[in-house]
Protein backbone atom coordinates (compact mmCIF):
# COMPACT_ATOMS: atom_id res chain seq x y z
CA UNK A 1 0.00 0.00 0.00
CA UNK A 2 2.00 2.80 -1.60
CA UNK A 3 1.17 6.72 -2.31
CA UNK A 4 1.07 5.23 -6.21
CA UNK A 5 -1.32 3.21 -5.01
CA UNK A 6 -3.32 5.41 -3.36
CA UNK A 7 -3.29 7.97 -6.81
CA UNK A 8 -5.21 4.86 -8.46
CA UNK A 9 -9.12 4.95 -8.23
CA UNK A 10 -9.16 2.62 -5.38
CA UNK A 11 -11.65 -0.56 -5.28
CA UNK A 12 -11.99 -0.51 -1.81
CA UNK A 13 -12.97 1.96 0.61
CA UNK A 14 -11.62 1.42 4.26
CA UNK A 15 -13.87 3.42 6.47
CA UNK A 16 -13.11 4.27 10.48
CA UNK A 17 -15.72 6.21 12.07
CA UNK A 18 -13.73 7.75 15.02
CA UNK A 19 -14.55 9.87 18.21
CA UNK A 20 -11.69 10.86 20.92
CA UNK A 21 -9.88 7.70 19.71
CA UNK A 22 -6.55 8.94 20.14
CA UNK A 23 -4.95 5.87 22.36
CA UNK A 24 -6.76 3.05 19.64
CA UNK A 25 -6.67 5.28 16.34
CA UNK A 26 -2.90 4.61 15.81
CA UNK A 27 -2.85 0.76 16.23
CA UNK A 28 -6.02 0.50 13.70
CA UNK A 29 -4.89 2.53 11.25
CA UNK A 30 -1.22 0.73 11.15
CA UNK A 31 -2.84 -1.96 10.57
CA UNK A 32 -4.98 -1.03 7.79
CA UNK A 33 -2.66 0.38 5.78
CA UNK A 34 0.12 -2.58 6.01
CA UNK A 35 -2.86 -4.78 4.38
CA UNK A 36 -1.16 -7.56 2.02
CA UNK A 37 -3.71 -7.32 -0.93
CA UNK A 38 -3.43 -7.05 -5.49
CA UNK A 39 -6.81 -4.61 -4.57
CA UNK A 40 -5.85 -0.88 -4.27
CA UNK A 41 -8.18 0.59 -1.16
CA UNK A 42 -8.06 3.69 0.36
CA UNK A 43 -8.01 4.21 4.48
CA UNK A 44 -10.87 7.07 5.49
CA UNK A 45 -11.13 7.98 9.05
CA UNK A 46 -13.69 9.98 9.88
CA UNK A 47 -13.26 12.07 12.82
CA UNK A 48 -16.60 12.91 14.26
CA UNK A 49 -15.65 15.84 16.81
CA UNK A 50 -12.94 14.44 18.80
CA UNK A 51 -11.37 17.02 21.12
CA UNK A 52 -8.38 14.99 21.27
CA UNK A 53 -5.28 14.26 18.88
CA UNK A 54 -7.62 11.15 16.89
CA UNK A 55 -7.34 13.02 13.79
CA UNK A 56 -3.73 14.24 13.66
CA UNK A 57 -2.56 10.74 14.59
CA UNK A 58 -4.19 9.40 11.60
CA UNK A 59 -3.35 11.77 9.07
CA UNK A 60 0.00 11.23 9.87
CA UNK A 61 0.18 7.40 9.54
CA UNK A 62 -1.50 7.82 5.94
CA UNK A 63 -4.92 7.82 6.84
CA UNK A 64 -7.35 10.28 4.31
CA UNK A 65 -9.53 12.05 7.43
CA UNK A 66 -12.66 13.50 6.72
CA UNK A 67 -14.51 15.66 9.15
CA UNK A 68 -18.40 14.80 10.39
CA UNK A 69 -19.25 17.51 12.47
CA UNK A 70 -23.19 16.18 12.65
CA UNK A 71 -22.61 13.82 16.45
CA UNK A 72 -23.13 9.54 15.84
CA UNK A 73 -21.84 7.07 14.34
CA UNK A 74 -24.52 6.60 11.63
CA UNK A 75 -23.67 9.71 10.50
CA UNK A 76 -20.12 9.24 10.57
CA UNK A 77 -20.14 5.79 8.80
CA UNK A 78 -22.67 7.37 6.15
CA UNK A 79 -20.01 10.39 5.60
CA UNK A 80 -17.45 8.00 5.10
CA UNK A 81 -19.27 6.10 2.17
CA UNK A 82 -20.74 9.72 0.79
CA UNK A 83 -16.52 10.50 0.61
CA UNK A 84 -15.30 6.87 -0.83
CA UNK A 85 -14.27 6.52 -4.03
CA UNK A 86 -14.24 2.68 -3.83
CA UNK A 87 -16.93 0.52 -5.13
CA UNK A 88 -16.47 -2.09 -1.70
CA UNK A 89 -16.51 -0.58 1.49
CA UNK A 90 -15.15 -1.98 4.52
CA UNK A 91 -16.14 -1.13 7.61
CA UNK A 92 -14.50 -1.58 11.25
CA UNK A 93 -14.04 0.58 14.16
CA UNK A 94 -10.92 2.73 15.67
CA UNK A 95 -10.13 0.26 18.52
CA UNK A 96 -10.30 -2.55 16.57
CA UNK A 97 -7.38 -4.15 14.61
CA UNK A 98 -7.13 -6.22 11.35
CA UNK A 99 -5.52 -9.10 10.37
CA UNK A 100 -3.01 -8.41 7.41
CA UNK A 101 -5.10 -10.71 5.32
CA UNK A 102 -8.57 -8.68 5.89
CA UNK A 103 -9.05 -6.85 2.55
CA UNK A 104 -8.15 -9.79 0.45
CA UNK A 105 -10.18 -12.19 1.75
CA UNK A 106 -13.38 -9.91 2.02
CA UNK A 107 -12.45 -8.81 -1.37
CA UNK A 108 -11.54 -11.99 -2.92
CA UNK A 109 -15.06 -13.93 -1.78
CA UNK A 110 -17.28 -10.83 -3.05
CA UNK A 111 -15.16 -10.93 -6.71
CA UNK A 112 -15.92 -14.42 -6.95
CA UNK A 113 -19.33 -14.04 -5.23
CA UNK A 114 -21.19 -11.32 -7.22
CA UNK A 115 -24.66 -12.39 -5.96
CA UNK A 116 -23.61 -11.57 -2.59
CA UNK A 117 -23.69 -8.03 -1.63
CA UNK A 118 -21.56 -8.26 1.70
CA UNK A 119 -19.71 -10.16 4.10
CA UNK A 120 -19.36 -10.08 7.61
CA UNK A 121 -16.85 -11.60 10.21
CA UNK A 122 -16.43 -11.70 14.30
CA UNK A 123 -13.48 -10.53 16.48
CA UNK A 124 -11.75 -11.80 19.31
CA UNK A 125 -10.52 -9.60 22.40
CA UNK A 126 -7.40 -8.03 23.01
CA UNK A 127 -5.30 -8.41 26.17
CA UNK A 128 -8.34 -9.59 27.86
CA UNK A 129 -9.70 -11.90 30.64
CA UNK A 130 -9.43 -16.02 29.63
CA UNK A 131 -13.39 -15.84 30.36
CA UNK A 132 -13.96 -12.95 27.57
CA UNK A 133 -11.41 -14.33 25.23
CA UNK A 134 -13.64 -17.75 24.93
CA UNK A 135 -17.03 -16.36 25.09
CA UNK A 136 -16.71 -13.08 22.65
CA UNK A 137 -16.57 -15.09 19.68
CA UNK A 138 -18.99 -17.60 20.54
CA UNK A 139 -21.52 -14.92 21.29
CA UNK A 140 -21.20 -13.83 17.69
CA UNK A 141 -21.28 -17.25 16.31
CA UNK A 142 -24.40 -18.04 18.19
CA UNK A 143 -26.52 -14.62 17.57
CA UNK A 144 -25.56 -15.20 13.83
CA UNK A 145 -26.98 -18.41 14.01
CA UNK A 146 -29.93 -16.90 15.90
CA UNK A 147 -30.29 -13.95 13.40
CA UNK A 148 -30.17 -16.64 9.95
CA UNK A 149 -32.81 -18.61 11.66
CA UNK A 150 -35.44 -15.99 11.94
CA UNK A 151 -34.42 -14.29 9.17
CA UNK A 152 -32.59 -16.46 6.76
CA UNK A 153 -30.18 -14.14 5.90
CA UNK A 154 -27.05 -12.88 7.63
CA UNK A 155 -26.36 -9.93 8.85
CA UNK A 156 -23.71 -6.72 9.47
CA UNK A 157 -21.61 -6.11 12.48
CA UNK A 158 -19.98 -2.55 13.09
CA UNK A 159 -16.31 -3.64 13.93
CA UNK A 160 -16.20 -6.03 10.83
CA UNK A 161 -17.78 -6.15 7.52
CA UNK A 162 -17.94 -5.07 3.73
CA UNK A 163 -20.65 -4.20 1.52
CA UNK A 164 -21.08 -2.85 -2.19
CA UNK A 165 -21.30 0.82 -2.22
CA UNK A 166 -24.37 0.31 -5.06
CA UNK A 167 -26.16 -1.69 -2.20
CA UNK A 168 -25.59 0.76 0.15
CA UNK A 169 -26.77 3.81 -2.03
CA UNK A 170 -29.63 1.59 -3.25
CA UNK A 171 -31.34 1.10 0.55
CA UNK A 172 -30.37 5.27 0.83
CA UNK A 173 -27.32 4.06 3.58
CA UNK A 174 -27.26 3.84 7.19
CA UNK A 175 -30.30 5.22 9.29
CA UNK A 176 -29.28 7.53 12.46
CA UNK A 177 -32.78 6.54 14.10
CA UNK A 178 -31.86 3.03 14.27
CA UNK A 179 -28.62 4.11 16.51
CA UNK A 180 -26.71 1.92 18.27
CA UNK A 181 -28.12 -0.81 15.77
CA UNK A 182 -27.72 1.00 12.77
CA UNK A 183 -25.40 -1.73 11.22
CA UNK A 184 -28.08 -4.25 12.12
CA UNK A 185 -30.91 -2.23 10.46
CA UNK A 186 -28.74 -2.01 7.35
CA UNK A 187 -28.02 -5.65 6.91
CA UNK A 188 -31.38 -6.25 7.40
CA UNK A 189 -32.78 -4.04 4.73
CA UNK A 190 -29.90 -4.71 2.65
CA UNK A 191 -30.03 -8.43 2.69
CA UNK A 192 -33.04 -7.91 0.81
CA UNK A 193 -31.71 -6.95 -1.97
CA UNK A 194 -29.16 -9.59 -1.73
CA UNK A 195 -27.26 -12.50 0.16
CA UNK A 196 -24.76 -11.62 2.98
CA UNK A 197 -21.81 -14.32 3.49
CA UNK A 198 -20.96 -14.56 7.58
CA UNK A 199 -17.47 -15.64 7.71
CA UNK A 200 -16.60 -17.24 11.40
CA UNK A 201 -13.15 -16.83 10.54
CA UNK A 202 -12.73 -13.65 9.16
CA UNK A 203 -11.79 -11.77 12.74
CA UNK A 204 -10.55 -8.31 13.86
CA UNK A 205 -8.90 -7.75 17.10
CA UNK A 206 -11.18 -5.54 19.53
CA UNK A 207 -10.89 -3.87 22.74
CA UNK A 208 -12.75 -5.83 25.46
CA UNK A 209 -14.06 -2.18 27.02
CA UNK A 210 -17.59 -2.47 26.24
CA UNK A 211 -17.94 -5.61 28.42
CA UNK A 212 -15.02 -5.68 31.03
CA UNK A 213 -15.97 -5.48 34.57
CA UNK A 214 -19.67 -4.61 33.51
CA UNK A 215 -21.11 -7.87 31.39
CA UNK A 216 -24.37 -8.00 33.05
CA UNK A 217 -24.62 -4.26 32.41
CA UNK A 218 -23.73 -4.44 28.61
CA UNK A 219 -26.23 -8.00 28.37
CA UNK A 220 -29.10 -5.08 29.94
CA UNK A 221 -28.21 -2.30 27.74
CA UNK A 222 -28.29 -4.63 24.57
CA UNK A 223 -31.31 -6.47 25.35
CA UNK A 224 -32.87 -2.88 26.67
CA UNK A 225 -31.85 -1.14 23.08
CA UNK A 226 -32.58 -4.22 20.53
CA UNK A 227 -36.87 -4.23 22.52
CA UNK A 228 -36.81 -0.69 21.98
CA UNK A 229 -35.89 -1.01 18.07
CA UNK A 230 -36.59 -3.89 16.87
CA UNK A 231 -39.64 -5.03 18.60
CA UNK A 232 -41.54 -1.75 20.26
CA UNK A 233 -39.98 -0.15 17.15
CA UNK A 234 -38.70 3.07 18.99
CA UNK A 235 -35.94 4.36 17.11
CA UNK A 236 -32.81 6.10 18.38
CA UNK A 237 -31.86 4.36 21.64
CA UNK A 238 -27.92 5.27 21.44
CA UNK A 239 -28.49 6.77 25.01
CA UNK A 240 -28.78 3.62 26.46
CA UNK A 241 -24.84 2.61 26.45
CA UNK A 242 -22.91 4.17 28.75
CA UNK A 243 -19.69 5.97 27.67
CA UNK A 244 -16.60 3.27 27.54
CA UNK A 245 -14.50 4.87 25.56
CA UNK A 246 -11.26 5.01 27.23
CA UNK A 247 -9.75 8.83 26.27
Amino acid sequence: YTLLTRMKKPLVSIIVPAYNEEKNIGACVRSLIKQQTNATYEVIVVDNNSTDRTGQIAASLGARVVIQKRQGRAYARQKGADCARGDILAYTEADCVAPIDWIENMVRFLTDHPQFIGIAGGYTFTESTPFLRFIGPKTVTFSSFLYRWFTGNNTLRATNFAIRKATLQRVKGFNPRAVPFDDLDLGFRAGKLGPIRHDPHLRVATSDRRVRGRLLVFCKEFCLSFTKIFILKQRGHDNLYAVVRSS
